[in-house]
């Protein structure tokens, strides 16, 4: 199996469970798309097959990004949740401070 085909198999398994995919899963298909293409600039011939499988695998470029900008906006959300949180907690941390003194009075 050239290393184009599997490039595009695992294309396609990702591509066929996408809104499952992980960022890890696509950090490794970018890995894996980055070896194909520095065996293929170092190879003087691509086969007419390989091509075929290039094409194929650009065509789901699109949803790749569509998913990868849907994890970034995730992410991006949830840092934005945990500084609102980190904020409110200054705030309500700032206005009691240590100054206060308790008391306790037993007859």
């Amino acid at each position: 199996m050239s290393t184009v085909q599997k490039l595009h198999d695992q294309t396609l398994c990702l591509v066929n469970q996408i809104q499952l995919a992980t960022i890890e899963q696509l950090t490794e298909l970018l890995e894996l798309r980055d070896e194909v293409i520095a065996v293929l600039s170092q190879s003087a011939n691509v086969t007419q097959e390989d091509k075929h499988y290039i094409k194929q695998i650009a065509s789901y470029d699109e949803v790749i990004i569509n998913r990868m900008n849907q994890l970034k906006d995730e992410a991006a959300q949830g840092m934005k949740r945990m500084d609102d949180n980190r904020k409110q907690r200054s705030s309500y941390d700032a206005q009691y401070g240590g100054s206060s003194y308790f008391i306790d009075i037993r007859n």
